[in-house]
């Protein structure tokens, strides 16, 4: 196959997994009493790995718009796991850290992502180098697609 025609192909196939992914991620789950949904584990994940980033900064992060963000963040500070920290230096900024629950709760969202992660490579036969080889061809696109605007 040309590579126009395994592009095209990749690209159907992500569309698929995209659509089996909401499927299977549409219900909540419970760390620590805390109920969430994945996109907002996922939110607290990258606060958590970027620990006093900027509301701007988790936007260009997550490809979400500004209102999309502040309304997530907004979330995770009425649960209790995200605080807006202003700095004594500069009161107008605004970086979001965790609480010792948000944590905790990551903490735990890390583990049962792991599970999944030896579930899926065990059950569906996937080995390291298949897996690396296929990552490498992901990031690739997501570095493509996140220079390009919408509309080309």
């Amino acid at each position: 196959m040309t590579a126009e025609k395994e592009i095209a192909h990749l690209i159907n196939q992500l569309y698929t997994v995209e659509t089996l992914m909401k499927v299977f991620h549409r219900d909540p789950h419970s760390y620590c009493g805390v109920t969430l949904y994945d996109c907002e584990a996922h939110t607290l994940e990258k606060i958590a790995e970027n620990e006093g980033l900027s509301q701007a900064q988790l936007t260009r992060m997550t490809f979400r718009t500004k209102g999309a963000t502040s309304v997530m963040v907004d979330k995770l500070i009425q649960k209790g796991l995200v605080y807006r920290d202003r700095p004594e230096k500069d009161r107008r900024q605004c970086l979001l850290r965790l609480t010792e629950k948000g944590r905790e709760v990551d903490r735990q969202h890390q583990e049962r992502d792991l599970r999944h992660a030896r579930l899926v490579a065990e059950q569906a036969g996937l080995t390291g180098e298949e897996l690396a080889q296929a990552n490498q061809v992901l990031d690739r696109l997501v570095e493509f697609y996140s220079t390009l605007e919408p509309s080309e």
